[in-house]
């Protein structure tokens, strides 16, 4: 009885939990400007109103679809090293190079956030210099 009281407490507890952060979440400004981005794209198709493309936006495109390659790789790294795992049979050698092949894949995973970050830190830091100089 004890037990299911305090299990019947933390769910409600976590509800009422993820009912304040859904409400916080839906009454945000960034909500707002999400229907506003959207109603403002609306007019834009319906005018025919095309929009030439910039030399931000080309190399956004460009960082977004090696982001996306990099991460299919990791995925393809880990499914290889899990199934290489899995098949090893508790061969020690064979464990290890599936273990191996695990942490470069983790590795090369967190270098390759870590040199995106970078360069969106330098890149919102050019643009403060450029665009607002004092």
């Amino acid at each position: 009885m004890k037990l299911s009281l305090v299990f019947m407490s933390l769910c409600m507890l976590a509800t009422a939990g993820a009912a304040t952060v859904y409400a916080t979440e839906t009454a945000t400004p960034k909500s707002i400007q999400g229907q506003i981005n959207a109603n403002l794209e609306t007019v834009r198709s319906t005018a025919k109103y095309k929009q030439e493309p910039t030399l931000a936006g080309v190399i956004g495109s460009i960082i977004q679809f090696i982001l996306g390659i990099v991460g299919l790789i990791f995925l393809i790294m880990m499914s290889v090293a899990g199934f290489k795992w899995l098949t090893s049979q508790g061969e020690e050698k064979k464990v290890g190079e599936a273990l191996n092949l695990l942490n470069h894949s983790i590795y090369g995973l967190v270098f390759t956030m870590s040199v995106y970050a970078l360069t969106v830190y330098i890149t919102n830091e050019l643009q403060k210099i450029v665009l607002l100089p004092k």
